[in-house]
């Protein structure tokens, strides 16, 4: 009931005693939806703080606010130094006004998520507070006004007063007193009882999951105030020391939640590709046992009967017929090689996961602990930000061909990238030719020379990435590195080839 219009009454009967006569000193914002109105005389004396987020709406009254050096906006100008004449209630409405000298004045119009403070000249509005709140503009205080005569209630005018008591008291009455069982002339019956009550029944607390403020109890209901400023300060407390406290631990321990399932089922898929790579049999030994048997073995043939000296027992082993003993040899050591680079990458990918989960977890004990709604703000601001693999993706995409790896380019940030810090001086570098593409990397040794197939492929994938994509034919540079440089006032991507050679090729779909 902290927004109805029967408790607000009581409120602004409250303010009218306590701050008319008074001056506005200062109206300020520090916070978003936060408004701060510091009252008085020659000094300060009084002080309204609206909190108008569109989850809780606050109003409370601290006895002391110190306003930040940094951050802060003054706000209604026009009030300040104005005289308090009057607070008035707007009849039947939750909405209630600073009544201010040459006709100003300054309404506080709690309609829930729509709630807002609107500066007004002889009652219409001219400067707001919520400038979303865009309808507002139009507001003129006498409209709000419903127009209801209790001691002449008509039975048609029973809806307009289920809105006035608001949705609390009439839970409480459709629960209690079977309201909705009753004619129109009984509900306006039990309206007006339940009205004449709420005038002078005690103001409690609810502490729910959400806390509120009650008029329908006859005390004994915990805490109770006979002030309602006093009950709306402690409303204010109890949000930020029990509510906004638990809602963002909730958010908090949820974010970190989500983090460690989703580093689990990493962990899991991880351990289960290392479990299979270290199972399966290492292409370098393939290629020792192809070495060792280099007079045996003829180029043209699809497959090799051999003897395995690590098991002593029979191993057939498959070959590409168009390539030498050699040659096949040198692919299984190069596949060795990325083979290795592969396990020692998800080794440290599994280490750093498990030591993110221990991490997490500790955090999460942290936060449990946290009574303090500033203090776990703070820590939540300072706690390292944990990204994962997944979310910091590597600057290219790789392919294989003929056990040599192709990289390419994500976009033109990730091609400099790729170009000036991942590729070494003797890979060979492809772009196509005079329009913007994917960077695109083979990466080779010095010793080698790149098989046309290979290079090929490579190309295709260049012109596939590049504006020349729907071409049938397209121009591919091919250079070794040490020739691709980038020199000042260049943008993302672009770079100057000192010496190149060009391939045609159709762009590779992959």
């Amino acid at each position: 009931m902290f927004h109805s219009y029967l408790f607000l009454r009581r409120l602004s009967a409250e303010l009218n005693k306590t701050i008319s006569g008074f001056r506005i000193l200062e109206c300020f914002s520090q916070n978003k939806d936060e408004l701060i109105l510091a009252i008085g005389t020659q000094h300060l004396d009084f002080l309204i703080k609206a909190s108008l987020d569109p989850e809780s709406c606050l109003l409370s009254f601290p006895s002391d606010f110190k306003r930040a050096r940094k951050n802060s906006v003054d706000l209604f100008p026009t009030l300040i130094d104005k005289q308090i004449r009057s607070v008035d209630q707007v009849p039947y409405d939750r909405s209630f006004y600073l009544t201010l000298e040459k006709d100003y004045q300054l309404l506080f119009k709690m309609h829930g998520n729509r709630s807002n403070v609107v500066l007004c000249e002889s009652g219409k509005s001219v400067e707001l507070f919520k400038n979303n709140l865009s309808q507002d503009r139009s507001i003129q205080i006498n409209q709000l006004e419903k127009a209801l005569d209790i001691s002449a209630l008509s039975d048609d005018q029973v809806p307009i007063l289920e809105m006035v008591v608001g949705k609390k008291a009439m839970q409480f009455l459709r629960t209690q007193e079977k309201y909705d069982n009753l004619d129109l002339s009984a509900r306006k019956g039990k309206l007006t009882q339940l009205i004449n009550k709420l005038e002078h029944s005690p103001i409690c607390i609810e502490q729910g999951m959400k806390p509120d403020i009650t008029m329908l109890v006859d005390g004994g209901h915990g805490e109770c105030f006979d002030q309602p400023s006093k009950a709306c300060n402690r409303i204010q407390q109890l949000f930020y020391t029990k509510y906004y406290l638990e809602k963002e631990k909730k958010n908090a321990l949820a974010r970190i939640d989500q983090q460690i399932k989703q580093s689990k089922n990493y962990l899991k898929k991880a351990q289960l590709k290392l479990r299979e790579l270290e199972s399966s049999r290492g292409y370098e030994e393939i290629a020792n046992l192809i070495m060792a048997n280099l007079h045996s073995i003829s180029i043209g043939q699809a497959e090799a009967h051999l003897v395995d000296f690590y098991t002593d027992s029979p191993i057939v082993i498959k070959l590409k017929p168009k390539l030498s003993p050699q040659k096949n040899a040198e692919l299984l050591y190069r596949k060795s090689k990325n083979q290795k680079i592969e396990l020692d990458k998800l080794q440290e990918n599994i280490k750093a996961r498990s030591q993110l989960i221990e991490s997490l977890d500790k955090q999460k004990e942290e936060i449990a602990a946290i009574d303090n709604l500033k203090v776990l703000k703070g820590f939540i601001k300072s706690a390292p930000k944990q990204t994962s693999a997944s979310k910091t993706p590597l600057p290219y995409h790789s392919f294989e061909k003929d056990g040599y790896q192709i990289l390419v380019g994500r976009n033109a940030k990730a091609n400099d990238q790729l170009t000036l810090k991942v590729a070494s001086k003797n890979d060979l570098w492809l772009h196509a030719r005079d329009v913007a593409g994917s960077h695109v990397i083979i990466r080779t040794s010095s010793s080698e020379k790149v098989p046309n197939s290979v290079i090929e492929f490579a190309a295709g994938l260049a012109a596939a990435n590049s504006k020349r994509k729907h071409d049938s034919l397209c121009p591919v540079i091919v250079t070794p590195r040490k020739y691709v440089r980038k020199a000042k006032g260049l943008l993302p991507g672009q770079m100057i080839v000192d010496r190149e050679e060009v391939v045609m090729v159709e762009p590779t779909k992959v």
